[in-house]
């Protein structure tokens, strides 16, 4: 018997409010990495992140950046 595990990723972009210093992009990125997200690309200076999710939960690292003072949202492409 085989058995398939079946993943997949999405690209996802999220507008962060709060992001000044690198400080602040690197408890952003250690966060959403902890959530499963993969290729984490802080733009500070956009207010920007994007990475892959792979079979991760978005709506637990949107939890966890407002919990962390960094109220973030979904950017529509």
């Amino acid at each position: 018997m085989i058995n398939l595990k079946i993943s997949y990723m999405r690209k996802v972009t999220l507008k962060v409010k709060g992001m000044s210093c690198m400080g602040c992009a690197a408890k952003v990125k250690r966060a959403i990495e902890r959530e499963m997200g993969k290729e984490v690309k802080v733009h500070l200076e956009d207010g920007k992140v994007e990475f892959l999710l792979e079979n991760g939960n978005l709506e637990k690292i949107l939890r966890s950046l407002e919990i962390l003072g960094y109220p973030a949202e979904v950017e529509e492409s």
